[in-house]
């Protein structure tokens, strides 16, 4: 019975984690409908109906459809002469169909509802994955179950886990394509593996060109691993050739823009990508207006406001154990010693890529989302080093054997410290510093839980400790204006009448969220008239007018509605002051 009961035991905390991921999806589904829109997302689902109109043209004759589905299609921009062609869509492919289904006449708040939902289940798949990478990695110890509450506690994923339908998705694919690329290293002899990752890869990479440094990275790990196991030249070549086919026509195959031209296709969405000029924008960071020509230590500088403090302790403790492990070159830990350095040079590599190669980016760091899938491994990686060390230290000396002279063989006094028959120690020192360990942790964790509860839905402008005080003179906040979804609301709620004029300082994605009967109450201003009222997100006014015309604005307004995170305000509501004397 006690060995049924440990067995059962052992399973349980082997596959804790999908516990938690489990009651992660049964939450979000929860809280999905609290979140608003960002100003892109209306612009991804155009991308992609027009690509789905190019490839669903080649197979079905539209002018057959009904005449819902024909007019509809007829107003959709020819994938040739659509700016945003570069874009791939294949993750979006499936929400189409289900609009076609359906001729097209999902309400907007239904359709990006769909879309949310759709995001958010492909987030908790890509924790599935994350979480048997850590496992594998980290069979013993609670390294996989932090590493996987950890994923989950990060604010600014946890809410954007919802609506980012671009980098947030990106993320998940990337995590998906790197658990692939690694079960793919551990049996390169296997072509199932090799079409899974493949496949994987192709997905990530149709979603942002990124997605081809993981598989990059795998051609290099297996030129090497093949080098060191001696095996003949003919057969590495072979095998890359044939990953890298397998790759790149799949790739082809789901991104419709390459279809006449892969070649050239694939090049100019790659400098597409890294000189991206089609939007002149301007951002506020470190207190400054600058352009998308970033400096180079605005990812660090990112990331160092924005990730929780501890995540960045255990990163560097990570990094350090990490690195001496692989100096000195266990051979049996090989595969160990692979995981830990695959995940440092995706993190390293690609971080001084995006300084030495100088990508245009904006609106935080959010072109670098995928970067925290090898630093949280490499957090997880900084807590098993801990909970070794606890482990290891926390155990006596060994008692010294008897004298070989002895007649008798007395009896070895039992040990305090003797270990338990599942190997760890029983010692009151051990247990001491576990207890210390684990609430030092779960109280963190805890802390940012209670931070997300108390800030929902608006975790998105998560700073650490550190950063907080300084967030709103330095950093962008709300950026996206989710949060004007709530502000628009509390209008329509305060002022009943059946026409408000409003203007928006930032964008006006709420309005694709909004019901008819909504949007039937809210008119734009006539020129030269001032309206009933104004919404403000964060700094984005200060992309819209001079500061003396902002000041003179804001002084004939009086603001009656705000949302404040930490004290720093994301959105506000302005009401014009002669509104109650009917002269504007």
């Amino acid at each position: 019975m006690e060995k049924v009961i440990r067995k059962i035991s052992n399973q349980c905390r082997h596959n804790s984690g999908f516990v938690l991921i489990a009651l992660y999806i049964a939450i979000g589904l929860f809280v999905i409908k609290d979140y608003g829109v960002h100003f892109d997302e209306p612009t991804e689902r155009y991308t992609s109906l027009v690509q789905y109109k190019y490839v669903m043209g080649k197979v079905m004759d539209f002018s057959k459809s009904n005449d819902d589905v024909k007019n509809f299609i007829e107003e959709i921009s020819e994938l040739s002469d659509y700016p945003d062609r570069f874009y791939g869509t294949a993750l979006h492919f499936p929400l189409v169909i289900i609009e076609h289904i359906n001729d097209f006449k999902i309400l907007p708040p239904q359709i990006y509802l769909m879309r949310h939902i759709y995001n958010f289940l492909n987030y908790a798949l890509g924790a599935c994955c994350f979480f048997l990478i850590l496992r594998r990695r980290y069979p013993k110890g609670p390294a996989a179950f932090f590493g996987i509450l950890m994923y989950f506690l990060y604010p600014r994923f946890f809410a954007e886990s919802f609506y980012n339908n671009k980098d947030i998705l990106f993320f998940s694919w990337y995590v998906i394509s790197v658990f692939f690329a690694l079960n793919y290293l551990e049996k390169p002899d296997s072509m199932i593996r090799m079409f899974l990752f493949a496949a994987a890869a192709a997905i990530c990479t149709n979603t942002r060109i990124l997605g081809i440094s993981v598989i990059t990275l795998v051609i290099v790990y297996l030129t090497v691993l093949h080098i060191k196991e001696k095996k003949p030249a003919i057969r590495i070549f072979s095998r890359c050739i044939f990953l890298s086919l397998s790759f790149i026509g799949g790739y082809i195959l789901i991104s419709p823009y390459t279809w006449e031209s892969p070649v050239q296709a694939i090049i100019d969405t790659f400098f597409h990508f890294l000189h991206y000029a089609k939007w002149d924008y301007t951002q506020f960071y470190l207190g400054e207006m600058i352009s998308a020509n970033v400096p180079w230590h605005y990812i660090p500088v990112w990331m160092g406001a924005t990730v929780p403090v501890l995540y960045q302790v255990l990163f560097t403790v990570g990094n350090v154990a990490a690195a001496a492990a692989i100096i000195k070159k266990n051979e049996e830990k090989q595969f160990d010693l692979m995981y830990d350095s695959f995940f440092m040079c995706l993190f390293f590599l690609s971080l001084l890529g995006f300084i030495g190669l100088r990508v245009r980016m904006y609106n935080g760091w959010r072109h670098a989302y995928f970067l925290f899938c090898p630093f949280l491994y490499l957090a997880a990686r900084g807590l098993y080093q801990i909970y070794r060390v606890i482990m290891k230290y926390s155990l006596p000396l060994p008692l010294p054997l008897p004298k070989p002279d002895s007649v008798s063989k007395p009896s070895r006094p039992k040990s305090p410290y003797a270990r338990k028959p599942d190997g760890k120690p029983s010692s009151s020192k051990f247990k001491i510093v576990s207890i210390l360990f684990y609430s030092l942790f779960l109280g963190y964790m805890a802390a940012l839980g209670l931070w997300i509860i108390q800030n929902h839905p608006y975790q998105y402008v998560y700073f650490n400790k550190l950063a907080r005080p300084y967030a709103a003179d330095n950093f962008e906040l709300d950026y996206w204006a989710v949060a004007m979804k709530d502000v628009v609301h509390e209008l329509l709620r305060r002022d009943k009448r059946a026409e408000i004029t409003v203007d928006f300082f930032g964008p006006t994605a709420v309005l694709n969220i909004l019901t008819a009967e909504e949007i039937s109450r809210l008119s734009k201003p006539m020129p030269s008239v001032l309206p009933d009222y104004f919404v403000m997100v964060s700094v984005s006014a200060m992309n819209d007018m001079t500061s003396i015309e902002l000041i003179s604005l804001l002084q004939r307004y009086q603001k009656i509605y705000s949302i404040t995170v930490d004290g720093y305000e994301i959105c506000s509501l302005h009401r014009n002051k002669l509104l109650d004397t009917g002269v504007r």
